[in-house]
C-alpha cells in the first residue's frame, strides 16, 4: 500500500500546523518521549534543538508573517534534521569534524 500523505498545512491560516508537529514528533521519537532518545553526540542534541526552535518560529510565522518566512524556517528545521540523519552536511559541520578529529593535518 502507498504511504498516507502527511497532514495538510496552510501557511496562510496556520491550519494543520499542530498536526504537522505531532506527525514530525511521532516519527522522530517513535511514539516515546524525547528524553528516551539516546543521542549519539552533542552535535545531534544541538541539531535537534535548532530544529525544534526553527519549527517554533515557523509556527509563529504561520500566524503573523509571510509564506516565505514560514518556508525559510521549515527549511532550517529540515537542514538541522538532515545533520542528524546524515542527509545534509553543512560547511559548519565539516569544520567541526576537522577540528574535532584533526582530519587533514
Amino acid at each position: 500500500p502507498l504511504p498516507s500523505p502527511g497532514p495538510r498545512v496552510s501557511g496562510l491560516t496556520g491550519e494543520g500546523v499542530d498536526a504537522l508537529r505531532t506527525s514530525v514528533l511521532a516519527r522522530l521519537w517513535g511514539g516515546g518521549t524525547p528524553s528516551a532518545v539516546a543521542l549519539v553526540s552533542e552535535r545531534h542534541a544541538d541539531a535537534l534543538r535548532r530544529a525544534a526552535e526553527a519549527l517554533g518560529r515557523a509556527e509563529e510565522a504561520s500566524r503573523v508573517s509571510t509564506l516565505e518566512v514560514l518556508s525559510g524556517e521549515v527549511g532550517l528545521a529540515l537542514e538541522a534534521l538532515g545533520e542528524v540523519s546524515g542527509t545534509s552536511v553543512s560547511d559548519a559541520l565539516l569544520d567541526t569534524l576537522f577540528q574535532r578529529f584533526c582530519i587533514g593535518k
